[in-house]
């Protein structure tokens, strides 16, 4: 008998698959199944503020918490809910706007992101702009997304305007017919911010070169051009003084008049700087930074009388509130000097900080506190022993310095930051960063008013001042100056 042969006699019997080979097989694609559903899956940290803006809403909420759904909560139990917009813009954001301006509901920052305060209305929590925002701010929110993974509070609704944000969440759309008023409440009645009974303040502008008076309500009065550059100012002998610089002069204006009523030449070169005067006395301070001295001028004759040789770069003046001591800060020295008002002789000079800028003196003439705008430090100075006490990490660039009426809060302005910092004292613990409004920028003096009440803010890069609430810590003015700022001081009338 013939053997039957296979029909098919090159097939190839099925191999033999080992079982390792189809676990792994089967774990490979059920990695790929799982990576592309997660991928598909809403992430629920993907609604995060990115990391290079969480610095800046740290200065804007230092004690608020940041939810796993991007919503900021702060201390008081308040929701800002992030408004994240289809494109996010690079580099490193920051604040650019907030409406309004006192007691603000909507954060604008650079990168596109925004932040809406969720406003307790009528029993519902309700997501509204605030008013008076421009055409092309509107739209630019309005085509926004709300958090996909945000947690909805109960009772939420939106306005009509934002219904575009909400995507595929569950929440409410208010009807015209029963939007209840979102508006800001009014807010209670607040005093005039003043100056004082009985006094203005004298405002210089070095790069325009003009010198502002501001009146009682910190409306402007008159602006004076000099065609130099103002800088440090003293009242005197019922005169105001202002050092100009490049000119090589000190200038005289007339409170009453408000016009310039003459001038002291100093010699080329000598680069006049600011000027200290004793509350009563026969002599006027200026230091000349360029000639590396003192001049005392004598106020009967308007005569430089003598000068007082003190390290490199003097510009900064500052008289103890008894009147013994002149403080004077050498810039490019990193030093300070300290002169006896008694014999006009250098008693002191000690190290601080790099670039030293500004400084506060306590009322008991005992302890001097110095900003150094390159070490990012201020330097504590016990004035009678000329010693250096402690050195204190500030923000970016510290600048202008000043303290509260009864010494217990002292001011700090860090002028790269756009902020106002306040330590308490004597403990120099941090009390708060104070974030500036937006039209102000670059802070290099401040003042505090006559009033006791409130802190005036220079900016040295837009044409508006600032008043910051030295008790609540909130700005609630920015009156227009018209130019730049950089040197305050209030005159007595």
């Amino acid at each position: 008998m013939q053997p039957v042969l296979d029909s098919q006699p090159w097939r190839l019997p099925p191999p033999t698959v080992a079982p390792s080979y189809q676990i792994g097989k089967f774990a490979i694609l059920l990695a790929m199944t799982i990576v592309l559903f997660v991928s598909w899956i809403p992430h629920g940290n993907a609604t995060r503020p990115p990391e290079s803006l969480k610095a800046t809403l740290k200065s804007i909420f230092p004690s608020a918490k940041v939810r796993l759904d991007g919503v900021i909560e702060s201390s008081d139990g308040s929701l800002f809910i992030p408004l994240i917009p289809k494109s996010i813009k690079s580099g490193t954001p920051g604040l650019s706007a907030q409406y309004p301006q006192s007691e603000p509901t909507l954060f604008a920052f650079t990168n596109g992101w925004y932040y809406l305060k969720l406003i307790d209305r009528a029993g519902k929590k309700i997501l509204a702009l605030p008013p008076g925002l421009k055409a092309d701010e509107k739209q630019r929110i309005c085509v926004c997304s709300l958090p996909q993974d945000l947690i909805v509070p109960s009772d939420m609704a939106v306005v009509p305007e934002l219904k575009n944000t909400i995507g595929e969440l569950t929440i409410s759309v208010m009807t015209s017919s029963t939007v209840p008023e979102v508006a800001a409440q009014p807010a209670a009645k607040k005093d005039p911010v003043a100056v004082g009974k009985n006094g203005i303040i004298a405002v210089t502008s070095p790069q325009t070169g003009k010198i502002a008076i501001l009146g009682n309500q910190l409306e402007k009065l008159t602006e004076l051009p000099t065609d130099g550059t103002p800088s440090g100012m003293a009242c005197a002998d019922g005169k105001l003084f202002v050092a100009d610089q490049t000119k090589n002069r000190v200038l005289i204006v007339d409170p009453q008049t408000k016009e310039f009523s003459g001038q002291i030449d100093f010699p080329p070169g000598s680069g006049p700087k600011d000027i200290a005067a004793p509350a009563e006395g026969p002599f006027l301070y200026v230091s000349e930074c360029a000639a590396n001295k003192v001049a005392i001028v004598e106020l009967a004759t308007r005569k430089i009388m003598m000068h007082t040789f003190v390290p490199a770069g003097p510009t900064r003046l500052a008289l103890t509130p008894n009147g013994y001591t002149l403080i004077v800060l050498n810039v490019p020295a990193a030093k300070v000097s300290f002169i006896s008002t008694l014999n006009q002789k250098v008693i002191g000079v000690l190290p601080v900080g790099t670039m030293p800028n500004d400084v506060a003196v306590t009322n008991d003439s005992r302890t001097a506190f110095i900003t150094n705008r390159l070490s990012n430090t201020i330097s504590v100075i016990d004035i009678t022993q000329k010693k250096l006490i402690r050195t204190v990490t500030t923000g970016e660039g510290p600048t202008g310095i000043a303290l509260n009426s009864d010494n217990t809060k002292l001011f700090i302005a860090n002028a790269k930051d756009n902020t106002i910092s306040v330590l308490n004292l004597p403990a120099m613990t941090k009390n708060k960063d104070v974030t500036l409004p937006i039209d102000v920028e670059f802070p290099s003096d401040i003042m505090m008013l006559a009033d006791g009440k409130h802190l005036l803010v220079t900016s040295a890069a837009t044409d508006t001042l600032g008043v910051l609430n030295a008790e609540t810590l909130e700005f609630e003015k920015q009156p227009k100056l018209g130019c730049t700022s950089v040197d305050l001081l209030f005159i007595p009338q």
